[in-house]
């Protein structure tokens, strides 16, 4: 928490591996500590890898500002043109 100290931060980003199992009390208690210090901060909190509704509904609950993840849009195959490579 001393970051939010020490930091001017635009954004806090929450990762993924707090996601996987949010039924777990001390990760809940964790993910919810950080998103109130983050509201008194006047910074917006992101949670990622966020793979269902259920989950997303939770996040908002605790007050989560954005999600990421395979609920909001699954990741895409692009095709990137090399010139390096031979046609």
């Amino acid at each position: 928490m001393q970051m939010f100290e020490l930091f001017k931060m635009n954004y806090v980003k929450i990762d993924g591996s707090f996601m996987a199992n949010l039924t777990d009390a001390s990760k809940r208690e964790l993910i919810e500590l950080i998103v109130k210090t983050a509201k008194a901060a006047n910074i917006p909190t992101v949670a990622e890898r966020v793979e269902d509704a259920n989950m997303m509904a939770e996040l908002f609950q605790l007050g989560i500002s954005y999600i990421q993840g395979n609920c909001v849009q699954e990741p895409e195959v692009v095709m990137v043109e090399d010139a390096r490579l031979p046609t």
